[in-house]
């Protein structure tokens, strides 16, 4: 973990403290050497607070670090199986140390990814997408992008990921594959009409192949839950 969210709070704490103590400590004395002397406990003290701090910071982030491995396979372990096809995946979608676990319902169409992230020692479901077990990533680049295609029509989404908080950055939709002389051909994105070419560019920059990586595809089919290859997968990754 390169920063935790905790960390902006607990300084801003720091030095209210401080300012408060300082502001006591100026008050209560009207002499220069009790105004000198005040700003020397007022400087330790702040200073004593936010090594312990720090102290707290790093043994978290050393946590985090060392920790998500096991996490993650404490969830596997108990991991519902509906299909007997799930597979799993890791992949580092935002940019620190820990990867994101990436778990397949199977090769059906209806079948989604669940993405989860081990934020504050913590293992999160950041969201569910996809169609046919397969989603799009951006590797460090913190995003996640999704679609279901069926009976002629398809729909798109793209995640942004970002300290273990996700927001929905595009939503898009197509009727091409059914419409015809009866209906009228519909491309949406973000609920707002838009030309074909508009919508193929969008496509092309979120769900190319050579634009991100595509997760339970050929090249990257993911290991089985339901036999312990996975375990191994996990246990190894990054060493």
């Amino acid at each position: 973990m390169k920063k935790l969210d905790v960390k902006a709070l607990l300084v801003v704490v720091v030095v209210l403290l401080s300012v408060g103590l300082l502001c006591v400590f100026l008050k209560g004395g009207n002499k220069e050497k009790d105004t000198d002397k005040s700003l020397t406990t007022a400087t330790t003290y702040k200073t004593e607070v936010e090594k312990k701090i720090n102290e707290e910071i790093d043994r978290l982030e050393t946590e985090n670090t060392e920790g998500w491995k096991k996490a993650y396979l404490d969830l596997l372990n108990d991991y519902y199986c509906e299909t007997e096809e799930e597979r799993v995946f890791l992949g580092y979608v935002d940019d620190d140390d820990v990867p994101e676990l990436f778990i397949s319902e199977g090769w059906f169409h209806y079948c989604t990814v669940e993405v989860y992230t081990f934020e504050n020692n913590i293992v999160t479901l950041l969201c569910e997408t996809g169609s046919n077990g397969m989603v799009n990533y951006f590797e460090r680049q913190g995003i996640v992008c999704g679609h279901y295609v069926g009976m002629g029509t398809g729909t798109y989404w793209v995640y942004s990921i970002d300290n273990g908080r996700v927001q929905e950055l595009y939503n898009a939709f197509t009727n091409e594959g059914w419409a015809g002389e009866e209906f009228d051909i519909e491309r949406r994105i973000n609920g707002i009409d838009v030309a074909e070419d508009e919508l193929d560019e969008f496509l092309d920059s979120y769900f190319g192949k050579e634009k991100s990586t595509c997760v339970f595809d050929e090249s990257n089919p993911g290991y089985e839950l339901k036999n312990d290859e996975y375990k191994d997968y996990i246990n190894g990754f990054g060493e």
